[in-house]
């Protein structure tokens, strides 16, 4: 993908790809996070790969997958490899023969088979390489001197090609060579998990001396706007590019698609829209109109090819970039630089090795550019004038992650769970389990591993701290530290379009218990007020909340805190058992446990060995002084000695060796107990656990309140009646013992009883919380014996209102009421009742409320030994000549079953013409009043024990006819 603005009729060749030396320049030890770091692989010309053609599948697949090593090891994180060159294909496709480039042959299939396409993409995402398609999409053949197959598109349509200088081009004019550019696109995307389709800089061809494009047939006959010829030329090309834009997005979405346009859009002279340049430009030269695709979104990412030095006098390196960032709009801006000048170009600029030093820093300065891409890897691998070694040690140094791209997917993958560490004799091992599925399905690609001081406050940003990139298939890191330090580790997942999680912390707050302050309990079911107090890091931080238990009401669970720490409820999920604690941390301290005992088995058979030897040569040596010379018993002796004396040292040896290991195997028990009690805490009862993200804006200990509900609760009441004679005051308190069936208990906590808790509204996202009210106030009313009732007459069906009649032994207390003001309903719970007269005991009653439900129940609605009825007697409205006259009457009948007397509170609301007014007519035999604050008419009525009360009463009012105008 290159072009030269000096030379515009140069064509590629093997020697034109060169690389030169970058020597030292001073850099600040920052690094950008996020990098898009590619590299080109051209496979036209045998430019990159394979080597040459016609090589064995073996011999193809370890070239790719040592270039695949070898970008891994400097830095690189994005291929951009070749794949179609020219109308044929380095993969198998019903639509071209395979490549000339690759076989040898065109048409000819890779002996044994295998398709490459398929395997590079597994190769780069086994090293964290992102895999992008470059597709040469209009040039057929690339030269006379290419034997072409039979099934090639040229033999199939030469219609629809035109040939230009050597080369035959399919014609971009004729809407059927769009659509079959764009079918091949399709066919890809839809087979290869590729991470990218890539458009170089050939769309229609460089511009030759003596050359004309021969495409004035198709102008004449695919022209309906009536284009000039430059326009319509450059119509077909967005048409096409808005095509396969398209085809991506509906066949595969989470592919991306990308331009490698000229370094120049279109120069200042020709447009004011345009660079302050002087060279060959896409717009003008080869009809590319690059910046209305970038402009009108039609691409995710454009890496113009800016291959120029900085200052050049045509084309100056930092005036294209400042140019291209402010055009890009919203489309990912990554910068191609020519990495073959570092050897080939004779200009001073190129010559002392540092201009991409100056480029890359260049770069790194303006927010918009997000990356680079070098032509190409073969020039890389040259490392002229080490310029790769430069590359590598210092720009990056550090692991980066792709630039997001949010238009594809903006939703971040779930956080990996249970972050644990252990020491080891050598560093720190770590260990975790996957990552949920995140909302849109997502998992996680990999990892990333960052490792701060215990001094240090975590900073996801600073790269320095950013110490690996794992695999997804990874769930343990051993990080082999030679200093005796404490470290803090931090874990991100992110996935295949490198959103990256919140941070699993090396630790987890999951101790936090749940500490209940209040119970309000209806029948079977029961709210809980708690809170637990909570130690955050600046940050997002992890908590796992224990103590939840089973019977948890879907949907019930509420958290509030202070503004400064927001709280996201991840998920609930019942406490782990020991089935599942074979995590990494416990596989490699059982492993080296076996290790341990083996080597301990054969120090204990070595100590057995050389014990029997120390004997045998004990008793040799008695032998040898029975059978010898004086001289040579003298030799023996010697020799002997020294034989014991090797053989005490060896055991002294293993004996050591033997308890270092014993002391070794007893630590690593210790960590595996350690380790066990982390996960089996929390396990002692059958309770839920609740995963919470917190993100906090500074260190800090908070207070969580919590609310909840839980189901299959059972509760013993006690109530204590407290009476006192002289002052006629009466006070109840009110105490619970409330169990829950999944094993919770709670005893003298403040507990409140509502009739009814609502079921929590999933569909809504605040809790509401039941009216509740105390079985029994401390501070109650008291009455006369008497039952009181008060009947309201707004409507035909009159509503009683009882007070409550507490009997406590009506032969030796007189009976209490309690004037029950809030409650729309009430009911006691089978219990203990203890009775206080003046402080002391008087009785104890265990009751249920069906035996005491005359005594202890508030009765609404109607009372049958009282009769209410209302009649109407008449109604009558007269026409005025300045006004209306109504007129009601009714009858109030009231039958008194009862053998005593009553007293009867009436009330009705008012007749809505009578607002303000005052009636003409009350009851007769009642105190009247008409309660203008309340609007209402309200009557005290004596009806004797047994009898029948008839009483008329109604009202008259005018209504006027006209308005006061």
């Amino acid at each position: 993908p290159i072009f030269c603005l000096l030379f515009p009729y140069f064509l590629h060749s093997k020697s034109a790809f060169k690389l030169a030396f970058s020597s030292s320049i001073l850099i600040t030890d920052t690094f950008p996070k996020r990098e898009f770091r590619g590299v080109w692989v051209a496979t036209v010309n045998n430019i990159d790969w394979p080597s040459t053609k016609g090589l064995s599948s073996q011999q193809q697949k370890q070239e790719f997958t040592a270039l695949v090593k070898y970008c891994k090891k400097i830095g690189i994180n994005a291929m951009i490899v070749q794949v179609r060159a020219s109308a044929d294909a380095f993969f198998e496709s019903k639509y071209e023969p395979w490549s000339h480039w690759l076989t040898g042959k065109q048409g000819q299939l890779p002996n044994p088979y295998y398709d490459p396409l398929a395997f590079m993409v597994e190769v780069c995402h086994n090293h964290n390489i992102e895999f992008h398609a470059w597709i040469n999409p209009f040039r057929s053949v690339q030269s006379s001197r290419i034997k072409i197959a039979d099934q090639h598109i040229f033999k199939q349509k030469p219609a629809w090609h035109f040939k230009y200088h050597d080369m035959q081009i399919l014609n971009p004019g004729i809407p059927e060579v769009r659509n079959y550019i764009s079918e091949i696109v399709r066919d890809i995307v839809s087979r290869y998990h590729i991470d990218a389709i890539h458009f170089d800089d050939y769309f229609y061809p460089y511009p030759v001396k003596n050359e004309r494009i021969d495409d004035i047939e198709a102008y004449k006959a695919f022209n309906p706007s009536k284009l000039s010829l430059a326009d319509w030329r450059r119509e077909n090309i967005n048409q096409f590019i808005a095509e396969v834009a398209a085809i991506i997005k509906t066949t595969n979405p989470e592919v991306k698609f990308g331009i490698s346009p000229p370094g120049i859009w279109r120069n200042a002279y020709k447009d004011p829209e345009g660079s302050d340049t002087k060279g060959l430009s896409s717009f003008d030269d080869i009809y590319a109109d690059s910046r209305s695709w970038a402009q009108k979104a039609l691409i995710d990412y454009i890496i113009p090819q800016v291959y120029w030095n900085i200052s050049h006098n045509v084309a100056d390196y930092k005036k294209l970039i400042n140019w291209w960032e402010k055009n890009s709009f919203n489309t990912q801006l990554y910068i191609g630089h020519a990495a073959y000048k570092m050897d080939e170009s004779q200009l001073n600029a190129w010559k002392d090795g540092r201009e991409i030093d100056r480029q890359i820093a260049s770069n790194r300065k303006l927010k918009r550019i997000s990356g680079s891409a070098f032509f190409s890897v073969s020039s890389l691998i040259k490392n002229k004038k080490s310029f790769t070694d430069s590359l590598q040690t210092k720009y990056y140094r550090h692991p980066a992650l792709l630039p997001k791209m949010p238009q594809k997917d903006a939703l971040a993958p779930s956080a990996p769970l249970h972050l644990k560490k252990i020491k080891t004799d050598t560093g720190w091992l770590l260990s975790w389990k996957d990552s949920p599925l995140a909302h849109d399905g997502d998992t996680a690609k990999g990892f990333l591993l960052y490792r701060f001081p215990d001094t240090c406050q975590f900073d996801l940003e600073n790269t320095r701290y950013l110490i690996d990139f794992l695999p997804a298939s990874k769930k343990s890191f051993h990080d082999k530290v030679t200093e005796n330090s404490n470290y803090n580790y931090l874990l991100t997942a992110y996935d295949h379009l490198h959103n990256e999680s919140i941070p699993a912390f090396q630790f987890f707050n999951d101790t936090v218990s749940i500490k209940v302050g209040s119970v309000i309990v209806a029948l079977q079911t029961a709210q809980i007020e708690a809170n637990a107090s909570v130690n955050l890091q600046n940050g997002t931080n992890r908590i796992i909340l224990k103590n939840l238990p089973h019977s948890l009401i879907k949907g019930s669970l509420n958290f509030k805190t202070v503004p400064s720490a927001s709280i996201n409820l991840t998920r609930i999920f019942p406490t782990p058992t020991n089935d599942n604690l074979q995590d990494s941390a416990s596989v490699y301290l059982n492993n080296k446990l076996g290790g341990i005992d083996r080597q301990l088995t054969v120090l204990s058979d070595s100590l057995y060995v050389f014990q029997q030897a120390e004997e045998l040569l004990l008793k040799n040596q008695q032998l040898a002084k029975d059978k010898t010379t004086v001289i040579e018993i003298r030799d023996l002796t010697d020799y002997f000695t020294q034989s014991l004396l090797n053989q005490k040292k060896k055991i002294r040896d293993l004996t050591e060796a033997k308890k270092v290991l014993e002391e070794k195997k007893k630590r690593i028990k210790r960590q595996l107990a350690e380790l066990n009690s982390m996960e089996t805490d929390s396990t002692k009862d059958t309770s839920l656990s609740a995963l919470l993200e917190i993100n906090s804006a500074f260190k800090q200990v908070i207070e969580i309140a919590i609310s909840y509900q839980v189901k299959d609760v059972d509760w013993r009441p006690e109530y204590n009646l407290f009476y006192n004679k002289s002052s006629n005051e009466l006070q109840i308190e009110y105490k619970a013992e409330v169990m829950q069936k999944s094993g919770q208990h709670w005893k003298d906590i403040p507990l409140s009883v509502s009739s009814e808790i609502p079921h929590h509204n999933e569909k809504k996202e605040s809790f509401r919380v039941p009216a509740i009210f105390k079985i029994a106030p401390k501070n109650v009313s008291i009455f006369s014996s008497d039952q009181k009732q008060q009947i309201f007459l707004g409507n035909d069906n009159p509503e009683f209102q009882s007070e409550l009649k507490l009997n406590i032994d009506s032969a030796t207390y007189p009976d209490i009421c309690l004037n029950i003001h809030q409650a729309t309903s009430f009911e006691w719970f089978p219990g203990k009742m203890n009775v206080f007269i003046n402080n002391q005991l008087q009785q104890t009653n265990y009751f249920k409320p069906k035996v005491l439900k005359d005594t202890l129940n508030l009765v609404l609605g109607k009372d049958v030994d009282i009769e209410v009825k209302k009649e109407m007697l008449n109604t009558k409205s007269k026409n005025y000549l300045l006004f209306k006259k109504h007129r009601a009457h009714y009858q109030l009948i009231i039958r008194n079953h009862k053998n005593k007397n009553i007293n009867l509170y009436l009330s009705a609301t008012e007749v809505p013409k009578l607002k303000n007014k005052k009636s003409t007519k009350f009851f007769d035999k009642a105190m009247n009043a008409f309660n203008f604050r309340n609007q209402t008419f309200e009557w005290i009525i004596d009806v004797p024990a047994g009898e029948t009360l008839k009483m008329v009463y109604g009202f008259e009012y005018n209504e006027p006819l006209f308005s006061k105008s």
